[in-house]
């Protein structure tokens, strides 16, 4: 795996973590194998996309300290609408 992917996710998580999105959403798709190497010994993630899907439960009330968009800037990530 291609190491600057997998450090843009641990960038990604440690934002989502320090603005409490990380507490509502659930990791899935392709980059939610990555995860598993720690779980299953032995596993080997097949990452196919460069995306990172999140789900996100439509009947939770969601409090964040910051909203995607800010928690992403400082990595330099941008909202493209």
């Amino acid at each position: 795996m291609n190491k600057n992917y997998e450090d843009e996710l641990h960038g990604i998580i440690k934002a989502f973590g320090e603005s409490a999105i990380l507490e509502n959403i659930i990791i899935i798709g392709s980059w939610a194998t990555y995860f598993y190497v720690k779980i299953f010994e032995g596993f080997i993630p097949s990452i196919r996309t460069f995306d990172v899907d999140c789900y996100v439960p439509m009947n939770k009330k969601i409090i964040v300290k910051k909203s995607v968009k800010e928690a992403l800037k400082p990595l330099n990530y941008d909202q493209v609408v």
